[in-house]
């Protein structure tokens, strides 16, 4: 069974998902805190692209969950 690169990135298991939601929970939470009190937008901005990723994350998991 040879693994390739592809199918070492796709998370599929029930901890990348946990992952994914931890992260977009946070991210999106922290980020938008961050801006509300119009601290530095960098931060802010950082914040929103972990949660972003967290998203996907997630999203991936659903999908590839859905497809067996």
């Amino acid at each position: 069974m040879k693994r390739t690169l592809t199918a070492f990135l796709k998370p599929s298991g029930m901890r990348a998902f946990v992952l994914g939601i931890s992260l977009a929970v946070g991210g999106l939470a922290g980020g938008v805190r961050t801006l509300a009190e119009d601290a530095e937008v960098l931060k802010g901005v950082a914040a929103l692209g972990v949660g972003a990723i967290g998203t996907l994350i997630a999203l991936v998991c659903v999908l590839e969950r859905s497809r067996r």
